[in-house]
């Protein structure tokens, strides 16, 4: 299955660091039918605590999370990557950002089961877009050394880019290169002249 990258609405809030508050706001957006799939909380300072979740959608969850003073996460512009569990994935990712010279602002992810999310943002939004361009090309081409889904036939492994198991291409005739063959037919046309003129 290949990886999907969409961009995505982070909404926040800041509330009392005291017990319940947490569940104060996660009940009104369920309440709403809001099904997250992102939650990130924690202490800001003694008294203040901040809440990140996604995604919010409609017009009911947009008016219950309005209700329990959440907004759009000003300056934070989020890429959501959902694709097939590997190792060194986020590594690979984050090389990747890094070496084009964008700065994250922030980074969530989590693997179950095969699979994984990951959340990354920026603070502008031409970087979340020029990432998106980035991510999206390198994993479609596949990371160097590590193994590329690919689709085969009957119950054969898929190859591994760069390592030693790397498919290798079929046997085919050798040829002699034209340049070659030219120069075989001068040399035997210059010794029979020869032996001619002897």
């Amino acid at each position: 299955m290949p990886f999907i990258i969409r961009k995505v609405d982070i909404w926040a809030v800041d509330m009392l660091n005291r017990p319940g508050m947490l569940a104060r706001v996660l009940e009104s957006l369920s309440n709403a039918g809001a099904n997250l799939e992102f939650v990130v909380a924690r202490r800001i300072t003694e008294n203040t605590s901040r809440a990140f979740v996604a995604p919010i959608r409609g017009s009911a969850q947009t008016r219950a999370a309005r209700q329990v003073d959440m907004v759009l996460a000003s300056g934070m512009h989020c890429l959501r990557v959902e694709g097939p569990d590997r190792p060194g994935l986020g590594a690979e990712l984050t090389r990747r950002l890094g070496d084009s010279n964008l700065n994250l602002r922030g980074l969530s992810a989590a693997s179950i089961e095969g699979r994984s999310v990951c959340y990354v943002a920026f603070a502008a939004e031409s970087d979340c877009r020029k990432a998106a361009t980035i991510l999206s090309r390198s994993l479609r081409n596949g990371p160097v050394g590590m193994t590329r889904a690919v689709k085969v036939k009957g119950d054969h492994k898929p190859p591994r880019m760069g390592g030693p198991s790397a498919a290798k291409p079929a046997r085919t005739s050798r040829r002699v290169p034209q340049r070659a063959l030219s120069t075989r037919k001068t040399s035997k046309r210059s010794a029979k002249g020869k032996r001619r003129r002897r």
